[in-house]
């Protein structure tokens, strides 16, 4: 795969280092224009404009300054717009909500509503909320979508306003089907959240010592193929955090929810594209190997061809892949949580249905991408299957 023209340039600019400092330093005219030609290629808009905060004295061309800062007033601007809908639609619902991610972030760590991008505001309810919460969401113009394919953790809600920010109505954490249930770090969200003001309307959020925890799962979720904003996201808390963080402490809370090697690969992302020291041990080189290059998404999640396998199919049909682990992942594919699929608003029956028949169409469909010599579309699954088998 080539690289970008000005990709290496803009991962060396973005370092929080003394080397990302004399990276932005040395910028000529035409840099500056190979810049900003992926930042609005790739949604970097944000990571840029943050990026250049840490370094006040750094000089930036008049017209670079003017379109970062007119990128965040159009953030914000979206941001508080869904938040006018969905704060009243939360109080209104009467039942606790956590708020997540970017939603979370932007207030709490980043400091303001322009310098976080949400492509959706993400909401967790209990299970037996969901309904409450959905109405609340469709009393103010929220429309549910009924055309993308269900899924076993959250609904997706549509804004009533031209481009608005649509509700990711989430329940459960994830469903990677190959990965561990993670109940007892859902549970434990609960029970130590803490209670912020957003919007006017009081969320839930997850605690601090949970919060890294959190975005390193989410992380692990994506098998880490997703945009650098998300690695920002890390280094943002733990910069936060400061002398206050307690490596040693976080370390046992990672074993406690089985988070260990995920949160390792998540903090590895952080030092090796934004140069910062991190409190995890060193990752393995093999592993090192299997972990997509998060910069060349800056924040715009890459897109799967839809030809491509599922990389817990491709590690569920390898010859390599013992059994033990393809009898867990077959029995998390064929198998979710009956509460997990009764929250998404399907009867149960149809929900095991509507799984068992894509599951059968995309394994047809890789026994046909297999008989092709080195498919191309297979490189990517077959490396994310190998990062899923090391993750477990």
């Amino acid at each position: 795969m080539t690289t970008p023209p000005g990709l290496d340039l803009l991962r060396a600019c973005l370092r929080w280092d003394a080397a990302g400092n004399h990276a932005l330093r040395t910028l000529h005219a035409a840099g500056w224009a190979q810049i900003m030609e992926l930042v609005r290629a790739r949604d970097g808009h944000a990571l840029l404009a943050r990026r250049l905060t840490r370094a006040p004295d750094i000089p930036v061309p008049e017209e670079v300054a003017q379109e970062l800062h007119r990128f965040k007033l159009d953030v914000a601007i979206r941001a508080l717009a869904g938040l006018s809908l969905l704060a009243p639609a939360v109080a209104a619902a009467g039942v606790p909500v956590m708020a997540l991610k970017g939603l979370d972030l932007a207030g709490r760590v980043y400091g303001d509503f322009g310098s976080r991008p949400m492509g959706d505001m993400d909401i967790l309810v209990r299970p037996t909320d969901m309904d409450a919460m959905a109405a609340a969401l469709s009393a103010q113009g929220f429309r549910a979508d009924t055309a993308r394919r269900q899924t076993t953790y959250h609904r997706l809600f549509h804004s009533p306003l031209p481009a608005g920010l649509p509700v990711e109505l989430h329940w459960a954490l994830g469903d990677r089907v190959g990965a561990p249930d993670r109940t007892d770090l859902l549970d434990a969200l609960w029970t130590q959240a803490e209670t912020v003001d957003i919007g006017g309307a009081p969320f839930l959020v997850p605690s601090r010592p949970l919060l890294l925890l959190y975005l390193c799962h989410h992380m692990e979720q994506h098998l880490f193929d997703m945009p650098l904003t998300h690695v920002w996201d890390v280094a943002e808390v733990l910069e936060q955090a400061g002398e206050t963080f307690d490596a040693a402490a976080f370390a046992r809370l990672c074993e406690r929810f089985g988070q260990r090697k995920g949160v390792q690969a998540a903090l590895h992302l952080m030092s090796s594209c934004l140069g910062i020291p991190t409190p995890a041990p060193p990752l393995p080189a093999d592993t090192r190997a299997l972990l997509p290059d998060v910069v060349a998404n800056l924040g715009r999640y890459p897109k799967t061809p839809a030809d491509e396998p599922s990389p817990d199919l491709v590690l569920l049909t390898s010859h390599r892949t013992p059994w033990r682990v393809r009898a867990h992942v077959l029995r998390r594919v064929l198998f979710p949580p009956r509460r997990s699929l009764a929250a998404g608003g399907r009867a149960v029956p149809l929900a095991y249905a509507g799984l068992w028949r894509d599951v059968l169409r995309r394994f047809l469909r890789l026994r046909v991408m297999r008989r092709i010599k080195a498919p191309p579309s297979l490189a990517r699954p077959r490396r994310a299957a190998r990062l899923s088998a090391w993750l477990r």
